[in-house]
């Protein structure tokens, strides 16, 4: 099954106070600008697995199917992979967690 069989499906949806996180778990920019048909919004692991089970898509990380799980709910591959951005100011002084995450994610990277 292609993602583009799924657009007139009802779509769980962030709420609004998630920003621009609402539009890319709709993914909205792999929809060629046919629009979504939202089913549900939710805020909870709890919420989302429900509506999922009640008959709504979501798309998720792909660790969400290792954590959470339902009877009623199969989780499927098939859209591109998301890419998050970090950034600091170069004027600012380093901080050990964020060299730590940094530097991680560089390892994990130069892996594939």
């Amino acid at each position: 099954m292609e993602f583009c069989e799924l657009w007139d499906e009802p779509f769980v949806a962030a709420g609004a106070e998630t920003g621009a996180w609402k539009d890319h778990w709709l993914a909205t920019e792999e929809r060629d600008g046919h629009p979504v048909r939202v089913g549900a919004v939710t805020s909870r692991p709890d919420e989302w697995l429900g509506a999922v089970a009640g008959g709504c898509v979501a798309l998720a990380p792909a660790s969400t199917a290792r954590f959470h799980s339902h009877p009623d709910v199969a989780f499927l591959r098939g859209v591109s992979p998301s890419r998050v951005g970090l950034a600091r100011s170069r004027r600012r002084a380093h901080e050990a967690v964020l060299d730590e995450l940094l530097q991680a994610i560089t390892r994990r990277l130069s892996r594939r």
